[in-house]
């Protein structure tokens, strides 16, 4: 693709004013651009590589779906304004959004209530780097206020109850991927670190989604040494165990996005690959080996997956040969359990406690999915969703619901 040039290089025949490069990766590259036609400012995705852009005509066709069921916009979801070809590549053309509000959330209340050293402000990337670093707690940026976990939760769940409604799984829910609706950040020191209704988080970056045709293909899977599916450290355990895939991992990974938000810091770390991992295969069994043992220790305090819930196995019997790479790179054995961690983060609040704890269900038929969660009394301080609507969605009480996953073959684990 031609150099481009900020605030002269046009593209699709002059439609669209280049502005700035505003994010980068593997896939593809965003841009912002002034539409001079309608005189609005949007993003651009383009496919880096002609030869993906068959992914990106695959993202752009769900947006248009999800965004066509939705035409008043009420859903926290990205809108797709229209697509076009430059020289070769692919380019979508979504609404502009801001940026991820994890990062400015807590950008802002470090501003306002810490006087930290030039540079402690760590970005996406960065805190990805510091959380192996030796001194994660130093480093990370502060929790979250709960009113902002209400309202993100409150957006999220809608917007995943949406989804799977209509068969749909993002499959990557993580903080890169739920961002500010406004496409400015609020960096003022003196702003309100709330999120106003009038600016709610949205949903981004449909590439990765998963319809009923990809769930097929994944239970006639060879699922040893689980699935490489999500981001790892935001991946359910029924996906690293290799058992059946449901929309209940998307309710794994926004329990995994809240307790960062709260904390302050990631629940789970990927493994150090300093060794002799080369074969993406490989890599794909010790990152779940890793993840699935990490899990054991500070979900299910120390005790076993498979005497948890059925048909999981020991972490360690998933591939014997990860595991031992697992123990030779080491794990933190003093890893806090998910109670620890949330009594620290915010202790006493029994309310956050069970909500966090019912989207980190290791059992996904016992999970809580998204329309349920919306009844949850934590979100009630939000909007009484549990008084204005019918409770037929309600999660029934814990005496209530089955202790094991759905009777399924051995080799795949459980049915949705």
């Amino acid at each position: 693709m031609q150099t481009l040039v900020e605030g002269q290089t046009l593209l699709h025949d002059g439609r669209y004013r280049f502005l700035r490069r505003i994010g980068s990766g593997t896939f593809a590259v965003i841009m912002r651009a002034l539409d001079v036609q309608h005189e609005r400012h949007v993003a651009i995705k383009c496919v880096r590589r002609q030869e993906l852009n068959a992914l990106g005509e695959r993202e752009a066709a769900i947006l248009r779906q999800i965004n066509d069921q939705d035409a008043d916009g009420a859903c926290a979801v990205v809108r797709l304004l229209t697509t076009f070809e430059e020289q070769g590549h692919f380019c979508l053309v979504p609404e502009l959004l801001g940026p991820p509000v994890l990062e400015t959330l807590q950008l802002l209340n470090r501003t306002r209530h810490l006087s930290a050293p030039d540079g402690l402000v760590a970005s996406t990337q960065q805190r990805k780097q510091d959380v192996d670093g030796p001194d994660v707690a130093g480093l990370l940026a502060p929790p979250v206020s709960l009113l902002d976990i209400r309202q993100m939760a409150v957006h999220l769940c809608g917007a995943l109850a949406f989804l799977h409604d209509q068969g749909l799984i993002h499959a990557d829910v993580k903080p890169e991927n739920v961002v500010q609706s406004s496409p400015e950040a609020l960096l003022s020191p003196s702003a309100s670190t709330s999120l106003p209704c009038s600016s709610p988080v949205k949903l981004v970056d449909f590439g990765n989604y998963l319809g009923a045709n990809e769930l097929a293909a994944y239970a006639d899977a060879d699922a040893c040494g689980g699935f490489d599916v999500q981001t790892v450290t935001y991946r359910a355990p029924e996906v690293a165990a290799g058992l059946l895939l449901c929309s209940a991992m998307d309710m794994w990974s926004l329990g995994c996005l809240l307790l960062e938000c709260v904390s302050g810091k990631p629940l789970f770390t990927p493994p150090p690959l300093e060794t002799s991992v080369q074969e993406r295969a490989d890599v794909i069994k010790v990152e779940n080996a890793h993840l699935l043992k990490q899990i054991e220790r500070i979900v299910t305090n120390g005790v076993q997956l498979d005497a948890t819930c059925a048909p999981y196995q020991s972490s360690a019997w998933y591939n014997e040969e990860a595991a031992e790479e697992c123990q030779r790179v080491g794990h933190d054995k003093q890893a806090e359990t998910l109670q620890a961690r949330l009594q620290a983060a915010a202790p006493g609040n029994h309310q956050l406690h069970d909500f966090i704890c019912s989207l980190l269900d290791v059992n996904p038929a016992t999970r809580v999915t998204a329309k349920q969660a919306l009844f949850h009394p934590f979100l009630q301080a939000f909007f009484p969703f549990e008084t204005v609507f019918a409770r037929s969605d309600a999660r029934p009480a814990s005496s209530e619901r089955e202790t094991s996953l759905p009777a399924a073959s051995a080799s795949t684990g459980a049915g949705t």
